[in-house]
């Protein structure tokens, strides 16, 4: 099916989903749940995942990024200890 002028007018100035981006989504959504969406149905679709990944997701700094890994690195730290504590010893196994 193909998109409505109004969608296309949409399309045109906002650059939001371009036609084989309404096309790709409709793909994925067929693959994903195995029933087919309309491109009008898709059109709003997508741009409500793109509204959703312009919301929740931004890049980090790189000082930010260093903190995540320093972060991480202590949590790994944590997690091995835990489990060596918490790992009998010869003595107890017996």
């Amino acid at each position: 099916m193909e998109l409505s002028k109004v969608h296309k007018v949409i399309i045109e100035k906002q650059q939001m989903l371009t036609e084989q981006q309404v096309k790709n989504f409709q793909e994925i959504y067929q693959k994903n749940f195995g029933a087919s969406i309309s491109s009008k149905n898709a059109y709003e679709e997508g741009i409500g995942l793109v509204n959703l990944m312009k919301t929740i997701y931004r890049p980090i700094s790189e000082p930010e990024y260093k903190r995540f890994q320093e972060r991480q690195g202590e949590l790994n730290n944590h997690r091995k200890f835990k489990l060596q504590k918490d790992e009998p010893t010869n003595s107890q196994q017996c």
